[in-house]
């Protein structure tokens, strides 16, 4: 197959001002969005080391240095969450794909940082969602709510994870194991990228933990290109993306423009 290249942005100087009214009202709300989550933090004292949730202001303030708390560490920056909004299309495949899976799931999971874009836009048309963090250190990974999740919420539901690729797919093992722990029915995937495009530093960490048919090629940019739905666990039946299955069109916008007042 040949080698996929990444998806281009929009010129920000040539945008048409409906979008850009658009794009401004959803990247705003998407802020407030994010101001109001709970993001996880390390607490060591002489006794234990310990991952709680932080208030997000206490997180930003960690993040950026504004406050110093001896022995707390910020594991999550809220200023870091990612945003698709300006990459050609995405947003209207984004609302496309809320609009067709619309009751299909009980609920989404965004898993953080790179799923809460998504899981955001499903919120505002709509669908229940939740977020999620996964915290890591080395082999050891665990699931932390940024929302609540209960037991109740999950046994016997259907439930769909939200996030941008997944190049090893351990972080969606980890969520999806602790899903099935508590007895969701069924757990589907929809990532924003089948493909992603790996720096050659960071290619080079990784590949050895790779399946060798995932590596597609080198793209044009000189990135490695790797498919991530070979990560997937093979429990999970259904494997979608924004890119591949759910192509918007502007007309797709239309209900998230009425909900934002735009």
């Amino acid at each position: 197959m040949s080698v996929p290249e990444e998806g281009r942005s929009y010129d920000q100087e040539n945008v048409p001002i409906d979008l850009r009214k658009l794009f401004a009202a959803f990247q705003m709300a998407f802020s407030d969005h994010i101001k109001s989550k709970n993001f996880p933090v390390i607490v060591e004292n002489p006794e234990e080391v310990k991952i709680v949730l932080a208030d997000v202001e206490v997180s930003y303030m960690l993040a950026t240095g504004a406050a110093i708390m001896p022995g707390v560490t910020p594991i999550v920056n809220p200023n870091e969450i990612p945003t698709w909004t300006f990459h050609e299309g995405m947003l209207a495949s984004a609302c496309r794909a809320a609009k067709q899976l619309h009751g299909e799931y009980d609920f989404a999971i965004g898993i953080a940082k790179k799923g809460l874009w998504s899981s955001f836009v499903f919120s505002k048309l709509g669908i229940p969602t939740r977020d999620a963090v996964v915290v890591r250190d080395g082999n050891w990974r665990r699931m932390f709510p940024m929302d609540e999740i209960t037991t109740d919420a999950v046994e016997g539901k259907k439930i769909l994870l939200l996030d941008n690729d997944a190049v090893t797919g351990r972080t969606i093992s980890t969520v999806l194991d602790e899903l099935n722990g508590v007895g969701a029915r069924q757990v589907d995937v929809l990532l924003i990228h089948r493909y992603a495009h790996l720096e050659s530093s960071f290619f080079k960490q990784i590949k050895d933990s790779l399946a060798p048919e995932q590596h597609i090629g080198k793209a044009k940019t000189g990135k490695h290109v790797i498919d991530t739905f070979s990560s997937l666990p093979a429990k999970i039946k259904r494997k979608m993306t924004l890119e591949t299955d759910f192509r918007g069109r502007n007309k797709d916008l239309r209900e998230l423009r009425r909900r934002l007042h735009v």
